[in-house]
C-alpha cells in the first residue's frame, strides 16, 4: 500500500513539474532589419539614446486581431519599462544596446554613417517567458505563433524609425530671387517633407522636437505652434504652418492648389533674435504697404538643422489675394523685385 501511495505521490510530482515547465517555457529568437536615412549620424545616434522612444510600443495596438484582443494590463507589453542603455564606438561605427529587463529582450543598433547617409542596422534578441495566460493566448505557445509575433515586433520597430528619420529627411527645391527692403537675400528654399507618414504620430512629433521648440522663446509669444494641417498628394506630404501677427492656424489646403494666388518667399540668415526682428520688420512693412489684412497669409518654413543644432536658416512665405496683391505691386518700393507663382 505505501509502494501505491508513494508511486502515486511521484506521479503526481511528475505532472506538476510537467505543468509548470510548459506554464513558464521560452522561447528564443533573434530578427534583423535594416533603415537608411539621410539624417546624419550623430543625430540618429542622439535620438536613439532617447529610451522613451521605445517604452510605447504595446501589442494590443498592434493590426494584429489576436494583439488587439490582449488584456488591459498590457501582459504582452515586448518593451519593458526599465531599460538600460549602453553605447560603444567601433573605428567609424556606432553599436547600441537596449535591454528590457522584464522580458530579457534586448534591441541592438548599429549605425554606419556614409558621406550622403546613414544605414542603421536593428536586431530583436532575447528570450520570452510564457505565462499561463500568454500559452493560452498563443495557442500553448506554438512556434509559428511566436515568430509571427517577433516579426511583428521588429516591423513596429522599423515603421517607428522610419517614420522618425523620413521626417528629418527634408528636400530642398529652389524657388526665386527676392529682394525687399531690410532683407538681404540672394536665394529662396521652400521646403518640404516627402513620405507616408502615421499623421497623428507625426504632427506630435512636429510639436515635440527641439528644432521646433526654439521658434518659442521663453517669454515671447512672438510665434506658437498649433494644429498642423497635413495633406498628402501623390504620396507626398508638405507641412505648411501659417502664421498671423497675433495667432497661427493651419493653411487650408486649397489655397495651395490655387495657382492664381501670388507667393512671396522670403529666407534669412541669422540666429533666433535676428529672425524674430526681421520677422516683426515684414509685418510692419507689409502693414504700411496694406498689402496685410486679415485675409493675408504668411507663415514660417523650418529649414534643416545642421548636425543637430538650431537652424540659422529662416524662411517666411506670404500669400496675397488677387486684389491685395495688386497694392503691392503697384508700391514703388518692391514693385520691381516681386515675382509670382502662376
Amino acid at each position: 500500500m505505501k509502494i501505491i501511495k508513494y508511486l502515486f505521490f511521484l506521479f503526481l510530482l511528475s505532472s506538476f513539474t510537467l505543468v509548470v515547465f510548459v506554464s513558464t517555457q521560452q522561447k528564443k529568437f533573434t530578427y534583423q532589419t535594416e533603415i537608411t536615412t539621410l539624417t546624419p549620424a550623430k543625430q540618429v545616434e542622439q535620438h536613439l539614446q532617447n529610451i522613451s522612444l521605445w517604452k510605447s510600443w504595446y501589442w494590443e495596438k498592434s493590426n494584429d486581431v489576436k494583439i488587439d484582443s490582449l488584456p488591459k494590463e498590457k501582459l504582452y507589453q515586448f518593451i519593458g519599462n526599465k531599460q538600460s542603455l549602453s553605447l560603444q564606438w567601433q573605428t567609424n561605427q556606432m553599436i547600441g544596446k537596449h535591454i528590457s529587463d522584464e522580458q530579457e529582450t534586448e534591441i541592438n543598433w548599429q549605425i554606419i554613417p556614409n558621406k550622403n547617409q546613414t544605414k542603421i542596422q536593428v536586431s530583436l534578441t532575447g528570450e520570452m517567458n510564457f505565462t499561463d495566460k500568454m500559452l493560452a493566448f498563443f495557442g500553448k505557445g506554438s512556434q509559428n505563433d511566436m515568430k509571427i509575433w517577433q516579426q511583428k515586433a521588429l516591423e513596429r520597430l522599423k515603421q517607428q524609425l522610419v517614420d522618425y528619420y523620413q521626417f528629418h529627411t527634408i528636400q530642398i527645391d529652389k524657388m526665386m530671387v527676392l529682394d525687399l527692403p531690410q532683407f538681404t537675400t540672394k536665394t529662396w528654399d521652400s521646403i518640404s517633407i516627402s513620405g507616408i507618414y502615421d499623421l497623428e504620430k507625426l504632427e506630435q512629433e512636429w510639436k515635440k522636437d527641439s528644432i521646433f521648440k526654439v521658434l518659442k522663446p521663453s517669454g515671447k509669444n512672438w510665434i506658437e505652434f498649433s494644429k498642423v494641417d497635413i495633406f498628402q498628394k501623390n504620396q507626398r506630404i508638405t507641412i505648411y504652418q501659417k502664421v498671423t501677427t497675433d495667432s497661427i492656424g493651419a493653411l487650408h489646403p486649397k489655397l495651395l492648389r490655387n495657382k492664381k494666388i501670388p507667393v512671396l518667399r522670403v529666407k534669412l540668415k541669422g540666429n533666433i533674435q535676428f529672425a524674430k526682428a526681421t520677422y516683426q520688420q515684414a509685418i510692419e512693412h507689409l502693414k504700411k504697404e496694406k498689402a496685410l489684412t486679415n485675409q493675408s497669409y504668411f507663415w514660417l518654413q523650418i529649414p534643416k538643422s545642421t548636425n543637430g543644432l538650431p537652424p540659422n536658416e529662416w524662411e517666411f512665405h506670404f500669400y496675397f489675394p488677387r486684389t491685395e496683391y495688386t497694392s503691392l505691386a503697384n508700391s514703388p518700393v518692391i514693385n520691381r523685385n516681386l515675382s509670382s507663382e502662376n
